[in-house]
C-alpha cells in the first residue's frame, strides 16, 4: 500500500463515524471478540471503572454500528435491511444471530436480514467475533455477529425491584422518530419484562433533492421472564415483530409487510465443575412485497407484481463445558430445520402465478468440540467441527397466464432431482500471549458454507439475490458445491500508558466461492430460454450463481491515545483486497479503504465529540460482474452528550456536518422512476442530518 495516497486525507480527517461507538476491549473474550456496547458506555482506554457518561445511540439500523469496526463494512439496501460486510464476505457468510438465536429471513433478497429484527432502542450490546467466530457459534466463514436485546438483570436480594431503561430519538434527513425500550421486576430467583418499540419515517433526503421510496414502519413487542435456583437457570423469550410498508429503493420491489414471531426457551445448570445449557428456539416469518404500494404504479396492469414469502426455522442446542487435564473443554450439538418458499403473483391476474422457490427445506445438524489447553503463558484454542447438511425443493408451478417460457423453465426444474446433502468438516486453531503489554495472537481456521436456497435453486431469473441489490438478474445453480475458506490472520493488541493499538493483518483462500457469472460462453448472445425470460424482464445479460475460486488479503487495526485528562484520539483503518484465483479479476463488491479519526472531550457529566471518515476511491472492480467504480470522499460529524443525574442521558449532533454528497461503493442502484435520483444510478447516502436521544433507565 502507498501510503503517500493517504497523507493528505491524513492531515484533515478526524473521525470515527457514528461517533459513539466504541469497542470493548475489555470483554471476558477480548483478544478474539468486540463488544460494542449500543447504549454507548465507553470505557477509558485501560481502565474497568466506567466513569465516562452513557451515550445513546440515535440509530434505526444497527448493521451500521457493526459497520464501524475495523475490517467491517455497511451493505445499506434501505432504512431496515442493511447488511454487515466483514473482511470482504458477506451476507449469509456473516454468521448472524439474535440473543443467540438462529433464523433464516424471510425473503429472498434479504429485504429482512438478522439484524432487522434488532431495532437500536433495544439492543443492549453486539458482540462480534474478530476474524472466524468460534466453532460454538455454527457455520460461518467470518465475523459471527449476535445481537443482544435489553432485558431485566436479576437482583442481589429477595426484594422485589422495578427496572427500566427507555430511549426516544428522532433524525431529520428522514424525519424518522423511534421509541422504545424494556420495563420490569425482578428480584434474585425471579425476573420479568415487557419490551416495545416503534419506529417510523420519511424519504431521506440528500444534497439534491429525496431519494423515492426510502420511508420505513416497524413495531417490535414482546416479553421475556427467567428463574434461577440454586445452580440452575430458566428463560423464556417472546416477540412480535411488524415491519409496515418500507421502501427499498435498490430493490424492484418495496416491503408491504413482515409479521415476524420469535419464541426462545433456554436453560442452564451446573454440576460440580461442569456446566450444561440447552435452548430451543422457533421463528415464524411471513413477508410481503410488491412494485406499486410506494413508488409509481406501473405502465399497465399486467406489469403489476406481488411475491410473499414464508420461512419458519426450529433450532435447538445442547452445550457442555467442564475442565480437563489438557485445558477447558466444550462439546456440542446443535440442529436448524427451515422451511422457505416464495411465490410470485399480480394483483390483477390471479392466474399469474409461479412458485419460484417452491416448498424449500433446509437441515443441518452439527457437532463440535474445542479445548483450551495452555503452556506457560500461551494459551490454546483447539477444535473441530463436523455438519450434515441437506437440502430440498418441492415441484415448481406455473398459473395458465405465465407465458411459455417461463412455464418451460418451472417444467425443467421439475424433472431435475432437487435434493442435494454434503458434510462438512471446520477446524480452528488459536494461539496467544500476554506479555507485559502486548497481547500477541494468531488464528488457522478451515471454514465451510452450504449454497442457500436461492443460488441452488432459483429456477426462475429475477434480480432476487440474499441482498446483491446490483440490478443483475440470476438464476441459481444445483450443482454448486460448499463454500472452503481457509484463513491465517495474526496481529498484536499493544497497550502503553496512555495509549493502544490493535492491528491485524489476514489471508482467506476460498475454495467454490459462489458469485454470479454469465449463464453461458455467450453473454449477450441471446440462445438460452434463460436469456430469453431474463431479456423478457429487462436484462439480456443474466448471472448464473457458480462456483469460483477466490483470495481475500487485508490489513485493520483501531487504535487511540489520551491526549490529556480531558481530551482523547482514537479511529481505525481498514483494507480489504480481493481477487478471483481462476482468472485475471477483481473479487465482486469490496469496500475501499478507510480511515476513521475521532477526538473526544470529556467532563464529569458531559461530552463533544468531532469525528470524520475517509473513504477511498475504489478503482479495484470487477470488470466480469460490469462493476463500477467510485471515487473518495471524506465525511464529518459532530456530537454531544449531557448526563444531568444517574438516570438520564441526552445526545445531540449533525452527521455528514458538511452536506456532503456521496455514494456508498457498497451501495445499490436506484431502480425507482420517482425522485431524485436517475434510474440505475448509485443510491446517495444521506444529507446533513440532526438528531436528539434522550434515554431513561432505572
Amino acid at each position: 500500500m502507498n501510503v503517500q495516497k493517504f497523507s493528505a486525507p491524513l492531515s484533515v480527517v478526524l473521525a470515527i463515524a457514528l461517533n459513539n461507538v466504541s469497542p470493548n476491549i475489555y470483554a471476558s473474550d477480548g483478544v478474539f471478540e468486540e463488544v460494542i456496547v449500543v447504549t454507548g458506555k465507553r470505557l477509558p482506554i485501560f481502565s474497568n471503572s466506567k466513569d465516562m457518561a452513557d451515550q445513546p445511540i440515535p440509530v434505526t439500523d444497527i448493521a451500521a454500528l457493526v459497520g464501524q469496526l475495523p475490517g467491517a463494512a455497511l451493505i445499506n439496501n434501505g432504512g431496515l435491511s442493511g447488511q454487515v460486510a466483514y473482511r470482504g464476505v458477506f451476507g449469509s457468510r456473516v454468521g448472524t444471530t439474535l440473543n443467540g438465536q438462529r433464523f433464516e429471513s424471510g425473503g429472498p433478497n434479504m429485504m429482512d436480514p438478522p439484524l432487522h429484527y434488532a431495532p437500536a432502542v433495544l439492543v443492549d450490546k453486539i458482540e462480534v467475533s474478530r476474524g472466524t467466530p468460534g466453532l460454538e457459534f455454527g457455520p460461518a466463514l467470518a465475523g459471527g455477529v449476535n445481537a443482544v436485546l435489553k432485558q431485566v438483570p436479576y437482583q442481589a436480594t429477595s426484594t422485589v425491584e422495578g427496572h427500566y431503561d427507555l430511549a426516544v430519538s428522532g433524525r431529520s434527513h428522514n424525519g424518522s422518530q423511534a421509541v422504545g425500550g424494556v420495563a420490569g421486576m425482578a428480584n434474585d430467583r425471579y425476573r420479568g419484562h415487557l419490551l416495545f418499540s416503534d419506529e417510523h419515517g420519511q424519504n431521506t433526503e440528500f444534497p439534491g433533492g429525496t431519494i423515492a421510496s426510502s420511508a420505513f414502519d416497524r413495531q417490535v413487542y414482546g416479553l421475556a421472564g427467567g428463574m434461577q435456583n440454586g445452580r440452575s437457570t430458566f428463560d423464556l423469550e417472546l416477540r412480535r415483530h411488524a415491519t409496515g410498508p418500507t421502501g427499498n429503493p435498490p430493490f424492484g420491489m418495496d416491503i408491504e409487510f413482515v409479521d415476524a414471531d420469535f419464541a426462545r426457551l433456554g436453560w442452564e445448570s451446573s454440576f460440580g465443575d461442569v456446566n450444561v445449557s440447552a435452548s430451543t428456539g422457533y421463528a415464524d416469518i411471513a413477508h410481503g412485497m410488491n412494485n406499486y404500494a410506494l413508488r409509481p404504479t406501473p405502465a399497465s396492469p399486467n406489469l403489476y407484481r406481488r411475491t410473499v414469502t414464508d420461512a419458519t426455522t426450529w433450532v435447538g442446542s445442547v452445550k457442555l463445558d467442564m475442565p480437563t487435564a489438557a485445558g477447558l473443554l466444550n462439546v456440542g450439538l446443535d440442529t436448524k430445520l427451515a422451511d422457505k418458499s416464495a411465490r410470485i403473483g399480480n394483483p390483477n391476474n390471479a392466474s399469474f402465478a409461479l412458485q419460484s422457490l417452491p416448498a424449500v427445506v433446509l437441515k443441518r445438524t452439527g457437532i463440535h468440540l474445542q479445548v483450551q489447553p495452555s503452556i506457560k503463558d500461551w494459551r490454546f484454542l483447539l477444535g473441530v467441527r463436523v455438519d450434515r447438511h441437506r437440502a430440498q425443493a418441492g415441484l415448481a408451478t406455473t398459473g395458465p397466464a405465465v407465458p411459455a417460457m417461463p412455464a418451460s423453465l418451472a417444467v425443467a426444474f421439475n424433472n431435475t432431482d432437487r435434493q442435494w446433502q454434503a458434510t462438512t468438516v471446520d477446524a480452528l486453531a488459536r494461539v496467544w500471549r500476554v506479555k507485559g503489554d502486548a497481547t500477541w495472537r494468531l488464528s488457522l481456521s478451515r471454514r465451510n458454507r452450504a449454497p442457500d436456497y436461492v443460488e441452488r435453486f432459483a429456477w426462475l431469473p429475477t434480480a432476487a439475490s440474499a441482498g446483491l441489490a446490483d440490478g443483475n438478474t440470476y438464476v441459481g445453480n444445483q450443482n454448486l458445491d460448499y463454500e472452503t475458506a481457509t484463513t491465517l490472520d495474526a496481529g498484536v493488541d499493544l497497550a502503553w500508558g496512555k495509549g493502544y493499538v490493535r492491528p491485524t493483518v489476514y489471508i482467506t483462500g476460498i475454495n467454490n466461492y459462489i458469485q454470479g457469472t454469465p449463464v453461458d460462453a455467450t453473454p449477450g448472445i441471446i440462445d438460452s430460454v434463460v436469456e430469453r425470460v431474463s431479456s423478457m424482464n429487462g436484462d439480456p445479460t443474466p448471472l448464473q450463481f457458480n462456483n469460483v475460486d477466490a483470495r481475500l488479503y487485508g490489513f485493520d487495526m483501531d487504535f487511540g491515545y489520551q491526549l490529556s485528562r480531558s481530551f482523547e484520539l482514537n479511529g481505525s483503518f481498514t483494507v480489504n483486497r480481493g481477487e478471483r484465483r481462476d482468472i485475471d479479476d477483481q473479487l465482486y463488491r469490496l469496500a475501499p479503504p478507510r480511515l476513521m479519526l475521532g477526538i473526544d472531550y470529556q467532563q464529569k457529566t458531559w461530552g463533544t465529540r468531532l469525528s470524520g471518515t475517509y473513504h477511498h476511491r475504489q478503482t479495484r472492480v470487477s470488470e466480469s460482474n460490469s462493476e463500477i467504480a467510485t471515487g473518495g470522499r471524506t465525511l464529518f460529524n459532530l456530537s454531544s452528550h449531557w448526563q444531568p443525574t444517574v438516570d438520564l442521558t441526552l445526545l445531540a449532533g449533525i452527521e455528514n456536518l458538511l452536506d456532503r454528497q456521496y455514494s456508498e461503493h457498497l451501495g445499490g442502484y436506484n431502480r425507482v422512476t420517482a425522485g431524485d435520483v436517475g434510474l440505475g444510478a448509485r443510491l446517495p447516502g444521506a444529507g446533513r442530518s440532526l438528531f436528539l436521544s434522550v434515554q431513561i433507565r432505572h
